[in-house]
This record gives C-alpha cells, sequence and structure tokens, in this order.
C-alpha cells in the first residue's frame, strides 16, 4: 500500500498543480471571442450568425441579437440529429459540436455567462481524461520512471498552449486528448510489430484503434495528416522486420477509419474542399525564401510562447550537450549510467523520438500551410512535443534529473501564470463595443460585410440600447433616414473594406457631423491587420418628417 501511495503522489500533485492554475484562469474569462460565439451558434444549430447575418433594416436589442444566434429553439435530439448530418462549419467537422450542445442541455436563453460556465466544464472534463491519457502513455515509454513522468505532466499542463485551450469554446481540447490516444494506439500497433508472429485481435488491435482514429479526425480534419504520418512510420518499421503480414491489419484499421467517420458523419469529405482544408498551397509565394523564412520565424514564436520559454529552451539546449559531451568522454563520475551503452538508449528512446519528431514535423507542416498566422492550429500536438524534453532528462542522473526538472516547472509554471502569455481570457476583447455601449440610448448602425463577423461581439451587447445593419451603401442611406443621431461601426479587413466605407460615407454623410472617429484593432488573431472604425454621428439639420 505504501508503495503504490508513494508511486502516487507525484502524479496527484501534477494534476492539483494543473487543474488550481485552470480553475483560476476560468475564474478570469470576461468574454467570448468571434469563434467562440460561432461555436455556439453552430452547436445549437442556429442559422443567424452562421450561414444568414443578422436581418439587415430592423432594430434590435443585445438581448434580441443574442436571441437570434445562441438560443436553443429546438430538442437536444433534433439538434444532435441536425449535427450528425452537417455541422455546416468548413473548418470543423461535428465532434466538439455535439459534446457542446450536450453541456448546454437544460438551457434556453443563454448567456455569456452560461456559456463560459458549461464549456469550462466541458473543457475540464476532456483535459481530465486527456491528463489521464498522458500517464498512461509516459508510463509506457518510460516505466519505472515514476517521478519523470510526473515532473513532465506537470510541466506539460501548466504551459500557456495547454492552459489557453482549456479556456477556449473551441475543439482544441478535444483534439489535444485525441492526438495522445492517438499516439497510445500508435504505441500498441509498433509493440505488435515487434512481436513475432501471431496474428491481431479484431477488437484490440483493429476496431479499438478505428474508433479512436475516426474520432480524431472527427475533432479536426488536420488531424488526418498527423495519422498518415504515423502510418508511414509503421509501416516502414513492418517491412524493416520483414512483417509484411502485419501492414494488412495497418490498412485495415485506416480503411475502417474512414468507414466510421463517414458513418459518424456523412458530410465527412465535404470539408476537404473548403478554403481553409486547401490551406495556403495555392498561395503563389508558397515556396519563395521569404515565405520559408517567414513561417521560420512564425514557428519560433509559436514554440516561445505556447510550450517553452527561451529560458526553457536553452536550458534543454544545455542539457543535450551535458549529456552528450559526458557520454562521448565519460569518467569516474558520469552523470549517465555506465550499464546504458548508446544502443540502448536509443532503443529505450525510439518512441519518444519518433511521436515527439512527427508532432514536430506535423507542427511546421500545419504552421507553414495554414492560411491564418494563428497558434492554435498546431497547438493539438503540444503535449507530444514534450516527449523530447522527456527523452534528454531521461538520460540524466536521477538527482540531476529532478534538479533540472524543477528548474522546468518552474520556468514554465512561471510563464503559465503571466495573464500575457494565456489566451483567450478576452478581457479587452470588448473594446470594439466599449465605446457606445456607454451610451445606450445612442442608436448603432453596423456595416459587416458575412454572416460569422456578427460574432465578434455578441457576448457584449447591451440588452438596452438598439442595434441595426446596413449591408450595403442604399441600406445605410435608408437606415440614416430614420435617426438623428447614431453610431456607425464598419469591419475593415482589407484595403477594399477600407476604400468602400470612404465612399459609402461619401455618399451618405452629407447632411451629417462627424463627432468624434476611433479605429480599433479587432481581438481575431487570424485577421491582426483588421479594425473596426467607429463614427459618432450628429445630423447638421433636421426636418418635421424625421423621427
Amino acid at each position: 500500500m505504501s508503495k503504490t501511495l508513494s508511486s502516487f503522489w507525484p502524479f496527484a500533485v501534477a494534476f492539483l498543480l494543473s487543474a488550481s492554475v485552470r480553475f483560476y484562469w476560468i475564474s478570469q474569462k470576461s468574454g467570448l471571442g468571434l469563434d467562440e460565439s460561432l461555436s455556439v451558434a453552430y452547436a445549437t444549430c442556429n442559422s443567424i450568425g452562421t450561414t444568414e447575418k443578422i436581418p439587415s433594416g430592423k432594430f434590435i436589442n443585445g438581448r434580441q441579437w443574442r436571441a437570434m444566434t445562441w438560443d436553443i429553439k429546438n430538442s437536444l435530439f433534433h439538434d444532435l440529429k441536425t449535427l450528425w448530418k452537417d455541422s455546416r462549419d468548413g473548418c470543423l467537422p461535428n465532434f466538439y459540436y455535439i459534446l457542446l450542445r450536450i453541456s448546454l442541455c437544460g438551457l434556453q436563453e443563454i448567456s455569456a455567462e452560461d456559456i463560459i460556465f458549461r464549456s469550462s466544464i466541458l473543457n475540464f472534463s476532456l483535459f481530465v481524461v486527456s491528463f489521464i491519457a498522458y500517464s498512461l502513455l509516459l508510463c509506457r515509454l518510460m516505466p519505472g520512471q515514476k517521478l519523470l513522468c510526473a515532473g513532465i505532466l506537470a510541466i506539460v499542463y501548466l504551459s500557456p498552449g495547454t492552459l489557453s485551450y482549456t479556456l477556449y469554446v473551441r475543439s482544441y481540447q478535444l483534439q489535444q486528448l485525441m492526438f495522445i490516444l492517438t499516439a497510445l494506439a500508435f504505441v500498441r500497433a509498433w509493440e505488435r510489430i515487434q512481436e513475432p508472429g501471431g496474428s491481431p485481435s479484431f477488437f484490440s488491435d483493429i476496431l479499438f484503434p478505428a474508433m479512436i482514429l475516426s474520432l480524431a479526425v472527427l475533432s479536426g480534419y488536420y488531424s488526418l495528416v498527423f495519422i498518415v504520418l504515423l502510418g508511414f512510420a509503421l509501416i516502414i518499421f513492418a517491412c524493416k522486420r520483414r512483417e509484411f503480414r502485419k501492414i494488412s491489419f495497418l490498412a485495415a484499421t485506416f480503411f475502417l477509419s474512414i468507414l466510421l467517420s463517414l458513418l459518424l458523419y456523412p458530410n465527412f469529405f465535404i470539408g476537404f474542399s473548403t478554403p481553409p482544408a486547401r490551406c495556403a498551397y495555392l498561395s503563389p509565394t508558397f515556396l519563395s525564401p521569404a515565405y520559408f523564412w517567414d513561417r521560420v520565424c512564425l514557428f519560433y514564436r509559436f514554440i516561445t510562447g505556447n510550450v517553452l520559454s527561451i529560458w526553457a529552451l536553452l536550458l534543454l539546449i544545455a542539457i543535450g550537450v551535458f549529456a552528450f559531451v559526458r557520454r562521448k568522454y565519460p569518467c569516474a563520475k558520469s552523470a549517465i549510467p555506465e550499464q546504458s551503452p548508446e544502443g540502448t538508449l536509443l532503443q529505450q528512446n525510439i518512441m519518444l523520438l519518433l511521436l515527439s519528431g512527427i508532432s514536430l514535423l506535423w507542427s511546421m507542416i500545419l504552421v507553414y500551410a495554414s492560411l491564418f498566422d494563428t497558434p492554435r492550429y498546431f497547438s493539438p500536438c503540444i503535449p507530444l512535443l514534450f516527449l523530447a524534453p522527456a527523452c534528454l532528462l531521461r538520460a540524466l542522473h536521477p538527482k540531476k534529473q529532478a534538479f533540472f526538472l524543477l528548474i522546468l516547472l518552474f520556468l514554465t509554471g512561471w510563464q503559465g501564470l503571466n495573464s500575457a502569455n494565456i489566451r483567450y481570457l478576452h478581457k479587452d476583447t470588448g473594446k470594439e463595443v466599449a465605446a457606445f455601449i456607454q451610451e445606450p440610448h445612442i442608436p448603432v448602425i453596423f456595416r459587416i460585410p458575412t454572416s460569422s463577423l456578427s460574432n465578434n461581439f455578441t457576448a457584449f451587447l447591451s440588452e438596452e440600447q438598439y442595434y441595426i445593419l446596413a449591408d450595403d451603401e442604399i441600406e445605410l442611406q435608408k437606415v440614416l433616414e430614420r435617426v438623428n443621431i447614431c453610431y456607425l461601426q464598419s469591419y475593415l479587413r482589407h484595403n477594399s473594406d477600407r476604400k468602400d466605407f470612404i465612399k459609402a460615407c461619401q455618399n451618405s454623410l452629407d447632411d451629417w457631423l462627424v463627432i468624434s472617429s476611433k479605429e480599433t484593432p479587432t481581438s481575431d488573431e487570424a485577421f491582426p491587420h483588421a479594425s473596426f472604425m467607429l463614427l459618432k454621428l450628429v445630423r447638421k439639420r433636421t426636418s418635421p418628417n424625421r423621427k
């Protein structure tokens, strides 16, 4: 019993640290971004805010706006059936939306506080399962090193890249879990190939892994690239060991996973034809040296901002150099046990190196080819990237191992407790609406080019203030005829939007005075150069027939 407790307590401490920091950041979350509001609209099967725009030419208050976008209007069974057929999101399949819809069960009128609370429960539950799965993976790859496994767990789940995606109302916490389960399935298949002879079990070696692969792809289309890379590694290993018959069970598992994906999501293949799936390979600059260097710098920023700080990376480089030198030039008091020759050490760490290397390759591919410069696309593999530091630390003497673990834990914990490194708290997301919600008696006219962009500020609109959409210049002129004072806000993503807005103002604002103007950057990390232009307008003169 005492031996069991002594091996369990490091994992308990790692979990309590990771969970308590998550609870703290969840309590600090104060709003919802564009994609998070979209997630709720997709999950509740609302067409307004997703495939359709807020009706133009009609004044509505903030409560009515949110009701159109978020409120549950159908039964749970109806929505789950709808999501099974089509998520309506070209970027994501239906798995996360189904889980989110279930988590919102029992609500009808949904507020931002409801969404934050329910989605936090869902994402925290996914974190707990991923913590357990990652514990199993580490213990399987590094048997007999409980303290090292627990230390790596604490470092992983205190890093900004894992903390942030517990807060984010999108599928990335789910994807992190599915990548870990996929890695466990990979280890199982590797071990089966190593076993001479024998036939694979249908349930444990084909059906169960196929279900994991299917759910992994249904959590995000890009997971398929990761699965293919792992599959190639298994095929090469099977060929090297001349276990050609076992390649057939790998193929059977893969094709069964595709069939299961189609069964669970009939529109599975449609997502591969959407613009996000086609990525940046359509860009003429894709192969240019300037683009390549830009992606390298971007990847470096993503790693140091979401995985390990520059100081932690420098420490790991120093550990690697130290381990190499002590192995190359051994002395009497070597930090590396003499009974671990180079070949044996490589065999012990082959899975750690493979999984971390493939994860690194996958993340580099995603960063290089993705449409938007955001770290969330490569976030699913963040836990697996930490297998490389685990490999380095494993080569050290236990005392030095514990010492460096504590330093890495301190550096990562310091980074994870700094609000500047934590994404999706949305403490300043309401800045797009802060100027006009302070004057709820003044109506606001929005010029928003697409249906989804209205989700930028759905969570922050006042229930007392009235809002109206003007899709084009003609609609804007009609709306301006109905008011004598108003705010006019326009979304500017490209230069063409700015030119269109200036033209609309020149044609429609002859009778108006611009009291103030303010341009505010959006909180949408996918379009960092986009902004909202806000004008406060007062009519120069009024006539008896105007309201």
